[in-house]
């Protein structure tokens, strides 16, 4: 009995609960088209969605990515849904979750599936500059985009717009 109560207390002592832990470990990446990333960001029930198209043999990304972060801690989870688009390989998927999980990042996650029609099936008017990033409101209607790296102020100013 007493073996069992040291890792317990341990665990206790780290206040993450175990189902996190497991999370990070392996958080979920989805493949998925351009259209199923616009269906789920218009079923969000947050005020306002970010989806951010990145990959990890992209400097600029990797630079920006613990900027969004960064906003998506602060601004907290009811108010702000952050969707990464990964346009690694699928086969790649392994490179990209080590990615998430050095980013600290437990939330679902995309892949893009290998369309294509990507860009123009996203946002017809998007270059397909990667990085690249957009806001959605509640009702799925872009409200702002930026493409190229973002930084912290830009996308805070980007909201502070809003408001």
């Amino acid at each position: 009995m007493a073996r069992l109560s040291i890792p317990l207390l341990i665990i206790g002592m780290l206040h993450v609960p175990v189902a996190a832990i497991a999370q990070t470990e392996h958080p979920e990446i989805v493949v998925a088209t351009a259209q199923e990333i616009l269906e789920s960001v218009g079923s969000n029930s947050t005020p306002y969605t970010l989806v951010n198209i990145w990959a990890t043999w992209c400097s600029p990304c990797v630079e920006e990515f613990p900027e969004i972060v960064r906003l998506a801690n602060q601004m907290g989870e009811d108010s702000l849904s952050v969707v990464f688009v990964s346009l690694d390989f699928v086969d790649d998927m392994d490179l990209v979750r080590a990615f998430l999980v050095d980013q600290s990042w437990a939330r679902q996650s995309y892949i893009e599936a290998g369309s294509a029609d990507f860009v123009n099936d996203f946002i017809p008017e998007w270059t397909g500059t990667v990085p690249s990033s957009f806001i959605f409101d509640m009702s799925g209607t872009l409200i702002w985009q930026k493409e190229g790296k973002t930084t912290f102020p830009e996308l805070i100013s980007a909201f502070a717009a809003r408001e």
